[in-house]
């Protein structure tokens, strides 16, 4: 959603805020949790800006089988199959 040129807090505090923006006026939906890896999102800068959003964070655990890149890979594999079906049921 937004571009960063550094993976500092700052920034990535920017683009939280960006898109939580366009989650709003897009569905009128409030971020109240974020479960992210530890990174950036760990640092105190980024906390401080949930806690004063009242917005909950959790990790990801290390090494979680739901929580890699195959998983997620594989879930985005059915989505684009299901909606490759979809079309071609409706155009038919």
């Amino acid at each position: 959603m937004e571009n960063q040129i550094s993976l500092g807090a700052g920034e990535t505090i920017l683009a939280k805020e960006s898109f939580e923006q366009w989650l709003y006026k897009k569905a009128l939906v409030e971020i109240k949790h974020l479960h992210s890896d530890n990174g950036v999102f760990a640092a105190e800068e980024f906390k401080l800006d949930c806690k004063e959003k009242k917005q909950t964070q959790t990790f990801l655990g290390v090494g979680a089988q739901h929580q890699n890149a195959k998983a997620e890979r594989a879930i985005q594999t059915i989505m684009w199959m299901a909606r490759t079906f979809m079309l071609h049921v409706s155009l038919h």
